[in-house]
């Protein structure tokens, strides 16, 4: 574990949390696309083109492109034996809504007259469900 002063904390602002969000920026030199920065210099602070300095402002992300960074997995230093080819570690990851709509907007599609259907239960009149509007 690297103490977030100490020279590898202040050098890797993206293994401070594990997830970061913020606004995507296209420019001449490109974009936002690597956490730690474009290059990774051999520094004793975090360079500008890093996610640490993309958070810094005030800006909204309403309205916005964003992207998202995860720090999850082996984030280490690499040993001798990681050179010349770094080890791979596969990881998944789902993201699922949550109440993302009010109801089931599904639900309120008619169905198609099919002869040969039965009801599987009689219609409870007291059900008062609601459609989705």
């Amino acid at each position: 574990m690297t103490a977030h002063d100490g020279w590898v904390g202040r050098r890797a602002t993206f293994a401070k949390k594990p997830v970061w969000v913020c606004r995507d920026v296209e420019g001449v030199k490109g974009g936002r696309m690597w956490a730690a920065g474009n290059y990774v210099p051999q520094t004793k602070q975090a360079p500008e083109d890093s996610i640490g300095e993309w958070v810094k402002g005030e800006e909204s992300i309403e309205d916005e492109d964003l992207l998202v960074f995860l720090t999850i997995g082996a984030t280490h230093i690499p040993r001798p034996e990681d050179w010349p080819v770094m080890p791979v570690e596969h990881i998944n990851i789902n993201f699922k809504p949550v109440s993302f709509f009010a109801c089931n907007p599904s639900m309120d599609v008619p169905g198609v007259h099919d002869p040969t259907s039965v009801l599987a239960f009689t219609p409870d009149p007291s059900n008062r469900n609601q459609p989705c509007h």
